[in-house]
């Protein structure tokens, strides 16, 4: 697909997020995420509250339940910045703006990461706009082809 096409279907400017769904997932994978991002050398960190905290207090915090704060992982490809927030165990969403994705190669590099979350959770992961999930933007599917 053509990057202006990119643009103009799933990158489009309209002041909203856009959300990368890994479904299926368990608190666990949290950590697994934390792993993978270590294992690529994809500079990250865990916040709650405004204060760095490791995996393990991330998971403690989420596994109080859902009347505070939720920690969240905040890491970078290139200068563009995801976040995924810890909101529930089946679902991890990874956030990003759009217009922070200026060029190919920008997109290229978010693309490599989706397609080794893909490889990892074995399942295909989709992007949609921010809190509209029930229409694919986009979709990556892992190295086998395995689909929804």
């Amino acid at each position: 697909m053509k990057f202006e096409t990119i643009k103009n279907d799933v990158l489009y400017e309209d002041g909203s997020l856009r959300d990368v769904l890994i479904r299926n997932t368990t608190r666990d994978s949290y950590e697994e995420l934390c792993n993978l991002l270590l294992r690529q050398g994809i500079r990250h960190e865990i916040l709650m509250d405004g204060k760095t905290i490791n995996i393990f207090e991330a998971i403690a915090e989420f596994d109080k339940g859902t009347d505070r704060l939720f920690p969240f992982i905040r890491f970078y490809i290139g200068e563009i910045c995801l976040v995924c927030h810890f909101f529930e165990e089946g679902e991890i969403e990874i956030d990003f703006r759009p217009n922070d994705i200026k060029t190919v190669s920008d997109w290229e590099s978010i693309l490599d990461v989706l397609h080794i979350l893909s490889s990892h959770f074995q399942q295909a992961i989709a992007i949609y706009a921010e809190n509209v999930h029930d229409r694919k933007l986009y979709e990556i599917k892992t190295q086998s082809g395995k689909g929804e």
